[in-house]
């Protein structure tokens, strides 16, 4: 019993880790390389944590990992809830329909990332600050991309952290 509940404290302790880090890098690492476009990279990391979680657990990390980069971002809840509700429809996807696996993760990853920058871009830069439609092409879409792109390197962290630290 209690190496059961030691087991999932380092597994949800490794999560955060990955979580934070992914935060960390999107929010003051990516933005100071100019050569690569700010890729949504703590979405990736809250859909590769929901695959192997569950709803509840998707939806937790994906609030608390939204929260840090509203923060960060200057933003009042909207990654906050828009990660929650991609972390929880995503644990419940993998945990009903779709599989544990790379594939499933990198959809839902890609799905999410479009989504919610999509959305950030339209409502908190062109409506609320007037910027021109065009930048949705010029900067929104390559950091869809890159964001995108970063999936496979993402979900294998949190693969073996699910691998080495099971569940059940």
């Amino acid at each position: 019993m209690m190496t059961q509940a030691r087991a999932a404290m380092a597994r949800w302790m490794s999560f955060s880790v990955l979580l934070l880090l992914s935060v960390i890098l999107q929010a003051m690492v990516f933005p100071r390389v100019s050569a690569v476009p700010n890729p949504m990279l703590s979405v990736a990391a809250v859909i590769s944590l929901a695959v192997f979680s569950g709803p509840a657990g998707g939806a937790a990390a994906g609030f608390i990992c939204g929260l840090l980069c509203d923060a960060l971002l200057g933003t009042e809840a909207y990654f906050s809830l828009t990660m929650m509700g991609a972390g929880a429809v995503t644990g419940f996807l993998c945990g009903r329909v779709l599989q544990k696996t790379f594939w499933p993760a990198f959809l839902m990853s890609s799905v999410s990332i479009f989504v919610i920058e999509s959305a950030y871009i339209l409502f908190f830069q062109i409506a609320a600050r007037g910027v021109p439609l065009r930048a949705f092409v010029g900067a929104g879409l390559p950091g869809m991309l890159a964001g995108i792109l970063c999936v496979p390197l993402v979900y294998p962290a949190f693969r073996a952290v699910a691998k080495h630290f099971p569940n059940d």
